[in-house]
């Protein structure tokens, strides 16, 4: 992972949004600038960084409404530079791709698209968080990926573990879950353990859960630039499946070998690490 840079993000001043006009990015993010430890830069100079990289992660706060502001010029700046991008968000699971098509059309209206991917019950978070990224890539014709897995299977993964699951729930599992990341399972080990009680087997299945999401996620962006080779992909995902690249980052570089970049929003999270990511963002509340 390459060094870190720190970039203080200032001036970003929320803007009501019309939502039968088309929706205005840069009335939205309000004026952008930034510095890392070596120089006072614009945010554009970070931009210029990053965009010959194939994948570029935004990691948020899923209820940070800076943070999604931050991912939204991101993608907006990549786009302006001509970067042939895809969005991959962990919002919507694989089986409602079909939906989230229908809709960047225009085949569906918004009310069917939120009611047919069942995004209310199936992630539940401020849908005025993700709105405006969504509308620019519908208005940009920017591919929308659903990377996640089906909810209720890593739910019964981490109830009763892989073993207790059906044939044919075994059969929508990734082709590969790799487990050997030692460094991140006693992360999550410690995760776990402030908020539940419980045998060695509560933390296992908890961890091969994670696994499976964090595996999906990888393995639905990697087939889908497979597919796609003139596409590059920013993907939207909590930070925890992206800081240090343990998550969702190197296992999607298992799978291509691509170039990447890890941008992290600060937060909750202590970013004092300089290996929690490539860059480190400071939006404004």
């Amino acid at each position: 992972m390459s060094p870190m840079n720190r970039a203080m993000m200032m001036g970003m001043m929320g803007q009501g949004m019309d939502r039968g006009a088309p929706f205005d990015s840069a009335a939205f993010m309000g004026d952008l600038n930034g510095f890392n430890t070596d120089a006072i830069s614009d945010f554009s100079d970070i931009i210029d960084d990053i965009k010959d990289k194939k994948v570029v992660y935004v990691g948020e706060q899923h209820d940070d409404y800076g943070h999604h502001r931050v991912q939204l010029e991101v993608i907006r700046s990549l786009y302006d530079r001509g970067v042939k991008i895809s969005v991959g968000m962990e919002m919507f699971q694989r089986p409602f791709q079909p939906v989230i098509d229908s809709y960047m059309k225009g085949e569906i209206s918004e009310r069917e698209f939120l009611k047919d991917s069942e995004y209310f019950d199936r992630w539940s978070y401020n849908y005025g968080f993700y709105r405006p990224i969504i509308q620019f890539c519908k208005e940009n014709f920017i591919p929308l990926v659903a990377l996640n897995m089906k909810k209720e299977i890593s739910r019964k993964v981490a109830k009763v573990g892989i073993d207790g699951l059906s044939p044919e729930e075994k059969e929508l599992l990734p082709d590969e879950i790799d487990r050997s990341n030692s460094i991140y399972e006693a992360r999550l080990n410690e995760i776990y353990a402030m908020h539940a009680r419980g045998a060695v087997d509560g933390f296992n299945n908890f961890f091969s859960s994670q696994l499976i999401w964090d595996e999906t996620m990888s393995e639905t962006a990697y087939k889908f630039l497979k597919d796609n080779p003139e596409r590059h992909m920013v993907v939207l995902a909590g930070v925890g499946h992206i800081m240090y690249g343990d998550g969702i980052p190197d296992r999607v570089a298992r799978r291509g070998g691509w170039d990447q970049s890890l941008i992290i929003n600060a937060g909750s999270i202590d970013i004092s690490d300089n290996d929690i990511g490539d860059y480190i963002l400071f939006p404004e509340k």
